[in-house]
């Protein structure tokens, strides 16, 4: 006896959500679009692309189905842009490519920093550059003009509290909640004309104004924290010296590249009318068939 449309879509969708939470089972074909088969794992493969919460919903049968169906509308999409040689046209094959080297570099940076990822080699180099993580804890009031850092100065001197200093004239959005306190940082985490003035104050001592791109900064010290054992570290302070592996990684691929910035082009460039987007669609030659 023939089922109906209804009872085959809750069929299967009872049956893929079992595939699902099962675990680790063989990939099933669980629709057919011109003869191109829909796996399991291209649903499962589809849902892991989603957020948390998307995921959550999806992973019900109901979920399920609303993603399944999205591929196959994608399918038959898909099927008629190949019949219409969408392929061949240069601004879908320059996406393909752009795409493709997003991936590569994504799928390079993601194996450069499970290299790093070893525990015995973050512990050995966070004990050959121990002064490296000292840290430091500071306050400051940013303005936009040396003037603001003068009436900060004249306000703090006639006994304000610094918090409420930064409160009333810091351009610093976090400033209204903290007064100002950046808690504990290390040398590499603020940008070097900030962190080469903190790093070289002592306990209470203000300094300023110290110029950086977001402003005018009057800093505070307020303690210093030299670098204790690596078993002391949190994970968080882990995962930072593991970037800076990479980024240590990534520099040294930096400066044995051949780079060369041409700046009169750059200018020019940057002065110059921008392309509001591509409108070219020539058709490559025959050879790019799918």
């Amino acid at each position: 006896m023939r089922c109906s449309r209804t009872q085959w879509k809750v069929g299967m969708v009872g049956a893929i959500f079992v595939m699902l939470i099962g675990g680790s089972v063989q990939a099933e074909i669980l629709a057919n679009v011109n003869g191109i088969g829909i796996s399991s794992d291209r649903l499962d493969q589809r849902i892991q692309t989603l957020s948390t919460q998307e995921q959550q919903r999806a992973k019900t049968p109901q979920g399920m189905r609303i993603v399944l169906q999205q591929i196959i509308a994608e399918e038959v999409l898909y099927q008629e842009a190949q019949r219409n040689h969408i392929g061949r046209l240069t601004p879908v094959l320059d996406r393909i490519e752009q795409a493709r080297r997003e991936a590569m570099v994504g799928e390079m940076a993601s194996r450069m920093l499970q290299a790093q990822g070893d525990i015995e080699a973050v512990r050995a180099h966070y004990n050959a550059h121990k002064q490296d993580y000292k840290r430091v804890r500071a306050s400051h009031i940013v303005t936009n003009s040396i003037d603001g850092i003068k009436e900060a100065r004249s306000m703090l001197g006639e006994g304000m509290d610094f918090a409420a200093v930064a409160k009333k004239f810091s351009t610093d959005p976090s400033a209204a909640s903290n007064g100002g306190d950046l808690g504990f940082f290390t040398h590499q985490m603020m940008v070097p004309a900030f962190a080469d003035v903190a790093f070289s104050m002592k306990v209470n001592e203000l300094r300023g104004p110290v110029k950086t791109q977001f402003g005018y900064h009057l800093i505070k010290l307020v303690d210093i924290q030299s670098p204790g054992d690596f078993d002391a570290l949190g994970e968080n302070e882990q995962r930072l010296i593991r970037r800076e592996l990479f980024q240590r990684h990534l520099d040294t691929l930096h400066t044995k590249a051949k780079i060369e910035m041409f700046d009169a082009a750059v200018s020019k460039y940057m002065d110059g009318p921008k392309p509001s987007g591509v409108s070219q669609t020539n058709v490559e030659d025959a050879g790019h068939d799918e």
